[in-house]
């Protein structure tokens, strides 16, 4: 009866050990920083992704994000319209860990731009039934006062 007791307890406490091994080995950190433009300033609705991954979120309005990431090292992109994508590599060794970011505006020149205006003629319904109803008219005083 204690062989079995003791089994017992040797099976429990080895299954105890790998849950707590897998939970540490699947643990989420959050990650947290601000995303900045190059004068500092905080932009807000700026992205922020893990690369290579369908999960990010967005910046709020003082450009701070927050981010649950499950590996140990993941690569993790800043990204806004009109402004350069950055790429920083982080290495989760706490519960949380702060990445901030400072992307550059990017400024593309245009040698020439060319506006084309076509002409259009867009004829009325209501104009056209105005017409036909005024030469209406015409043609019918014109036909009384013939036969006057």
């Amino acid at each position: 009866m204690k062989k079995i007791i003791l089994k017992f307890r040797m099976h429990v406490l080895g299954s105890f050990f790998l849950v707590i091994a897998g939970s540490l080995s699947a643990q989420t950190v959050k990650v947290t920083g601000v995303v900045r433009d190059g004068s500092g300033n905080p932009l807000q609705g700026a992205s922020v992704f893990l690369k290579n991954k369908q999960q990010g979120t967005v910046t709020d309005s003082n450009g701070h994000y927050e981010l649950m990431v499950k590996t140990k090292q993941s690569m993790i992109v800043a990204s806004f319209i009109g402004y350069a994508q950055q790429e920083k590599t982080v290495d989760i060794t706490r519960r949380t860990t702060e990445l901030d970011f400072a992307i550059a505006e990017v400024y593309k020149e245009c040698a020439e731009v060319v506006i084309v205006c076509t002409p259009q003629e867009k004829k009325s319904k209501a104009f056209l039934s105005e017409r036909k109803s005024a030469e209406l008219i015409r043609s019918q005083m014109a036909d009384l006062l013939k036969k006057n």
